[in-house]
């Protein structure tokens, strides 16, 4: 399974739908791009900064997040030419039906790099863009 940031955060962060994303990853290996680190890291930040969490758990969401990497519950895609190359491709299949943002396109060429389907995401563009792609999609909550 490939998990957009969002959904990442959501595991981290008690949200609504939590528990239904919990439920899904539970006892999978599960895969995201490179970027999700930067981006899941400035998502907590903020999440502090609009006092939805405090730094203490700022801190021990981002030490799951190394935790998971380090144990291998949470794989990695590199993030180098070949991939954005892709992402680029994906941009321009979307083109004009699509407002595809660019760091949802290297989501979306980081899923197909890890061939680890199904993608997982509730952004309604990238979940537009999969559909395209024929990409497999988890179901929403």
């Amino acid at each position: 399974m490939y998990l957009d940031t969002a959904v990442l955060v959501k595991l981290l962060v008690r949200e609504a739908d939590s528990s239904y994303y919990a439920g899904l990853v539970q006892g999978q290996l599960v895969w995201t791009a490179e970027i999700a680190l930067t981006e899941c890291y400035s998502a907590l930040l903020r999440k502090e900064r609009d006092r939805v969490i405090t730094i203490k758990h700022r801190r021990a969401a981002w030490k799951q997040v190394e935790l998971d990497i380090a144990e291998r519950r949470l794989a990695l895609v590199p993030v180098g030419r070949p991939l954005l190359d892709r992402a680029n491709a994906i941009l321009e299949s979307c083109q004009p039906g699509i407002a595809l943002r660019s760091l949802d396109a290297i989501h979306l060429a980081g899923a197909a790099e890890s061939a680890s389907w199904p993608l997982c995401t509730n952004d309604a563009r990238m979940r537009a863009a999969a559909d395209r792609m024929g990409y497999p999609l988890t179901p929403l909550p």
